[in-house]
């Protein structure tokens, strides 16, 4: 099991490998995150991965490419396309919200 957590409130969520942050999420939204698109286009629940990287599947190039339209930090991920890797046993993600400030989504 991992566990899936923000560095600035209490919640936490508990997820398998291969499971998509976004389906547990949506069991749990007290998480706060906000989801508009869910198909990784939007930007609007980009996050900032912590501690836990090895743990997350890669970035497929949908989401690189948003990541690289909202010129995304390097630690950037987008909250709707995290899905732990598969194989995974036990760990944390710590995941920080980006302030809007940070990354603006760009319209194309």
């Amino acid at each position: 099991m991992v566990i899936v957590d923000w560095s600035d409130q209490e919640t936490q969520l508990e997820a398998e490998a291969g499971e998509r942050l976004l389906d547990v999420a949506d069991e749990r939204p007290q998480t706060g995150t906000q989801f508009a698109c869910r198909s990784g286009h939007c930007g609007t629940c980009l996050v900032s991965v912590v501690t836990g990287h090895a743990l997350l599947a890669k970035p497929r190039s949908d989401e690189l490419e948003t990541l690289q339209r909202l010129c995304a930090p390097p630690e950037g991920r987008l909250a709707c396309q995290l899905t732990i890797a598969r194989g995974v046993a036990e760990g944390r993600v710590r995941l920080a919200r980006v302030a809007a400030t940070e990354a603006d989504p760009v319209e194309r």
